[in-house]
């Protein structure tokens, strides 16, 4: 899509101008994460001495991977000479000590701008870096100090960062283990997505399933709904009541949880 706009604009010259007066201001966030076509295009769209506003830190520059080029945001100068730089020094998030240590890591980059941050926050504790074995270790790293915080620092105050929503599960299970609360912001927690609830229900179900074969009870019929089944003694409903699955009637004579005589029945649900 990208491509065929920039070869559509370079090859039609009214198209192209008729656009430029529709946007007379260019707002670019991010720009350290643009790749050619995106560059390209506001190029064209503003020309050599746009009304141009773009935003960036090559140091940030992190999705070269899928094709974002940093190049775009240090050569900015020479695709518009006439543009002004604002260095944005100040950092509002992190305390001193983080900003050194990530200036620190940074610095060694050969094509940056060099720039020096403060903070807003002020100081703070020193960093600790922990090298750990895998995922568990670092899982268990993490919860012994959130305990060791909690004597005195608020639940509330204490967070675990991550880069993608799938790094939570170690972190989920060593703190489900321990008996300790906590709340997943901005995504689901690993025990409550779709994909392993539906696992879980087929692993209950053939540990059900084993368990009325052994004791020698019918479990012919399975009923199924939203991916809940409830056993009883006699058979399998849904828990909100649907057609057999593949068909057929439920066994005459049968209860939902009770047996002929009018026992008791026993259930296993799967949730």
């Amino acid at each position: 899509m990208l491509l065929g706009a920039v070869s559509l604009l370079e090859r039609h010259d009214v198209l192209r101008k008729s656009l430029i007066s529709r946007f007379r201001w260019l707002l670019v966030d991010e720009y350290q994460d643009t790749n050619l076509a995106q560059a390209r295009l506001v190029w064209l769209l503003g020309g050599k001495t746009p009304n141009l506003t773009a935003v960036g830190d090559e140091d940030q520059s992190i999705y070269r991977w899928r094709g974002a080029e940093v190049e775009n945001i240090l050569n900015f100068e020479a695709a518009y000479p006439t543009a002004c730089i604002v260095t944005l020094g100040r950092n509002y998030r992190s305390a001193e000590p983080i900003l050194r240590a990530a200036a620190a890591v940074i610095e060694r980059n050969s094509r940056r701008r060099p720039k020096k941050l403060s903070s807003e926050v002020g100081s703070g504790a020193p960093v600790v870096v922990y090298l750990a074995a895998d995922e568990a270790d670092e899982a268990r790293f993490v919860a012994d100090e959130i305990g060791r915080l909690r004597g005195s620092v608020s639940a509330g105050e204490i967070a675990v960062l991550f880069r993608v929503n799938a790094q939570s599960r170690p972190f989920e299970a060593e703190m489900v283990r321990r008996a300790m609360p906590y709340v997943v912001v901005g995504g689901t927690r690993f025990w409550e997505r779709k994909e392993v609830r539906d696992a879980l229900a087929y692993l209950r179900l053939l540990v059900a399933r084993t368990t009325c074969w052994r004791s020698g009870v019918p479990s012919t019929y399975l009923l199924a709904a939203s991916g809940r089944w409830r056993w009883t003694t006699w058979r399998a409903r849904p828990a909100h009541g649907s057609a057999a699955a593949g068909g057929g009637a439920p066994p005459s004579g049968g209860t939902d949880s009770a047996g002929p005589a009018g026992g008791g029945g026993v259930q296993h649900v799967a949730r």
